[in-house]
């Protein structure tokens, strides 16, 4: 979900002194809001990650102020509920009116009361709403099998395991016609997430995710390269960044990637080799030498999802490798993750275009929010390939399976 700042973002981000609130919406199974929680906060955060099963989040204390939200069945922090969670700042130039923004939709999980004569606060975590597709709330698949037939959309099967299997009416689903090259069962007790990475993982580079209005979200993993630039660092006024870092694990560094598939019927060996050759980059093979990285994995079926493959270890083994680390002052607006900014700091080597990558952000005052960035390198040219299953399907294995199965061929 692209972050597109408006010009009122900008000019709250570089305030001096700012007077940040923050509001909980309670929302049904519905997305409706049934209520609103106000409160001063104690202590809180939001974590986005954009590597991790449950992309975002939060944890929060408050001192509510209202004194009849409780932990039982039919309030505001039960089993049947989500919640919204909103930060705002008071605009000076709109005569003290607060813009808020939003932080993500949750599930409510471990919340605690704490109350006495000096105390009464509300503390819980919450848990996007992958948490309901993972197991960890629900999300396990009916009392039968679930079974893919070979030659499966992919996008297809997506859907229909968000709608039907997973119960929910709002996506995006970004289809590049592939198809699912062999068959696929999931057993009683399985989850509709167990299901889903499976389908992401045939064709590497591609993620899935809820953004923050409760949207579920199927796509290629941005590169960076095309995407425009929301923040950057070097044109604010007002300088927002405390401080820089470079973050390199130089155990992760692999420069030399090689591919090993699925040993073909006749004999053939599905192979294919990544190198970094990029001028640019620190881990060029003829800067440091070649690091080799060797993957073996049965379920690549043919030389092009090798290639796919080989390219994208090298992204996580070089490129996730080329990071920085900064801390800043809150800003609330930059609330998500694979998007762009641009920052200089020659004195340490930061310098370009950067694709963040986790964030931390505050809810407390008196904390600073982190961001964990990768440099953003263009994209070497390569011929366009063709997918083709190495198992098409017969017409009458079509016949067999359409009935029963329709959404996987519309």
């Amino acid at each position: 979900m692209a972050v597109i700042p408006t010009q009122t973002d900008y000019e709250l981000s570089q305030l001096k002194v700012r007077n940040n609130k923050l509001k909980v919406e309670v929302l049904n199974f519905n997305f409706q809001t049934i209520d609103l929680i106000e409160g001063n906060v104690i202590e809180g955060s939001i974590s986005i990650d954009a590597t991790a099963d449950i992309r975002r989040t939060c944890s929060v204390s408050l001192v509510p102020n209202k004194k009849y939200q409780t932990i039982s069945e039919g309030g505001e922090f039960w089993l049947d509920k989500y919640i919204k969670v909103y930060v705002g700042t008071d605009n000076p130039r709109a005569n003290g009116k607060t813009e808020w923004w939003n932080l993500g939709i949750f599930m409510i999980n471990n919340p605690n009361r704490v109350y006495n004569a000096t105390t009464n606060t509300i503390s819980f975590e919450g848990l996007d709403l992958m948490a309901k597709l993972t197991g960890r709330r629900n999300g396990q698949l009916p009392d039968i099998p679930t079974l893919v037939p070979v030659g499966s959309k992919i996008a297809n099967v997506v859907r229909y395991a968000i709608t039907q299997l997973g119960g929910f009416s709002n996506y995006v689903i970004e289809d590049e016609g592939l198809i699912v090259p062999y068959e696929i069962k999931k057993d009683v007790g399985s989850t509709v997430y167990d299901l889903l990475v499976e389908l992401r993982d045939i064709y590497s580079n591609w993620e899935m995710f809820f953004d923050t209005n409760g949207v579920f979200h199927w796509q290629k993993i941005p590169s960076g390269e095309d995407e425009a630039v929301v923040l950057d660092f070097d044109q604010l006024s007002q300088p927002i960044i405390i401080s820089d870092s470079l973050d390199v694990d130089f155990e992760n560094v692999k420069n030399n990637i090689i591919i090993r598939g699925r040993l073909l019927d006749n004999g053939y060996q599905v192979t294919a080799t990544a190198t970094d050759t990029m001028i640019d980059s620190p881990y060029n093979v003829n800067k440091i030498g070649r690091i080799n990285y060797i993957v073996d994995d049965e379920r690549i079926y043919n030389d092009d999802l090798a290639q796919q493959r080989a390219k994208y270890e090298l992204f996580l083994h070089a490129r996730m490798n080329d990071a920085i680390v900064l801390e800043i002052v809150p800003t609330y607006w930059l609330n998500d993750v694979n998007v762009k900014i641009n920052y200089t700091n020659k004195k340490i080597g930061i310098e370009g275009e950067y694709l963040i990558k986790t964030l931390e952000i505050p809810l407390g005052i008196g904390n600073n929010m982190t961001i964990n960035a990768i440099k953003v390198y263009p994209e070497e040219p390569t011929a366009p390939t063709t997918l083709v299953s190495e198992y098409p399907c017969t017409g009458l294995y079509y016949s067999s399976t359409q009935a029963q199965f329709p959404y996987l061929y519309e």
